[in-house]
């Protein structure tokens, strides 16, 4: 899909508006994604540091419910930042001024409990989380009630592969040209398992013509 360039209006709006606006007020203003305008401030460059931080804190705060609904359905803190316009250390300002602890929020993903027990045996958390899109802490709590004890693989930094993945790998990169996020996607892992085996082995992309 071919981007849709930004009009001179659009970009005033944005300069007018960036430094001080909600991130959902942007997005219906522009008609685009929190993502997108925020890149499109830091090339221009914009920057948000205007905002009066009272201001800011009555807007998360107003967004609490938001925010802890999303945070106990298994959100990982990284994807709350970016979904609220909050910094990682705020955020957990926020969840300690109304006590609200890691450990009694429910672990939710979707996955039987037999085949979290065969992943828990021979996949390293991090991989685990990236399978089934939630964080780290769910895996592990998920593991501790299962009474499933330290994982095996806790301190392995890369994840499994057999050659034949490690083939496939290698092609995919190489030769049709994937990204490592991509890669990493389709094998449900971190996308720095990934990027170690490409520099481990040397790989390179083929230029495309």
């Amino acid at each position: 899909m071919k981007k849709q360039p930004w009009s001179d209006e659009q970009i005033a709006l944005l300069v007018k508006h960036y430094p001080t606006a909600e991130p959902q007020a942007l997005v219906n203003m522009l008609g685009r994604s929190w993502a997108l305008i925020k890149a499109k401030a830091r090339k221009i460059p914009i920057a948000r540091g205007n905002l009066d931080v009272s201001k800011k804190l009555e807007q998360w705060e107003s967004r609490l419910n938001d925010i802890v609904d999303s945070y106990t359905s298994g959100t990982r803190i990284e994807e709350l930042c970016e979904e609220f316009d909050i910094s990682t250390s705020k955020l957990y300002d926020l969840f300690r001024k109304h006590n609200i602890d890691k450990k009694s929020t429910p672990v939710v993903f979707d996955c039987p409990d037999a085949e979290f027990i065969e992943c828990y045996k021979t996949m390293r958390t991090l991989d685990i989380a990236a399978k089934y899109s939630v964080s780290v802490w769910c895996v592990v709590e998920r593991a501790k009630k299962l009474n499933l004890g330290e994982s095996p693989l806790r301190h392995k930094r890369e994840a499994l592969f057999s050659d034949d993945q490690l083939a496939d790998i290698k092609h995919k990169y190489t030769v049709e040209g994937l990204s490592v996020k991509a890669i990493a996607e389709l094998y449900k892992v971190c996308n720095g398992s990934i990027y170690r085996r490409v520099k481990e082995n040397g790989w390179t992309q083929t230029p495309k013509a």
